[in-house]
């Protein structure tokens, strides 16, 4: 014969659920996500090298500035490879 789940067993059975849950959503909310790849980037060429790389746009305030290249920086930053 079975037997019937009591009062107390069903309210431990929902708190470990809840807790389950809360904790799977905990996970899901730290996991990383995927960088912006629509991010508009400025090229940046080393006249004496030759050597070219690329910024963020928003590292130049204005488009004369990011035509000139003048918030290039002096260290290139290496490009993600697809």
């Amino acid at each position: 014969m079975a037997q019937r789940m009591t009062f107390e067993r069903w309210l431990e059975v929902a708190v470990v659920g809840m807790l389950l849950i809360s904790l799977l959503a905990g996970f899901a909310a730290a996991a990383p996500t995927a960088p912006d790849t629509d991010e508009e980037r400025v090229v940046c060429v080393n006249e004496q090298s030759g050597e070219a790389w690329s910024v963020p746009a928003d590292s130049a305030d204005t488009v004369e500035e990011k035509n000139k290249n003048v918030n290039c920086g002096s260290t290139p930053t290496p490009e993600p490879t697809p």
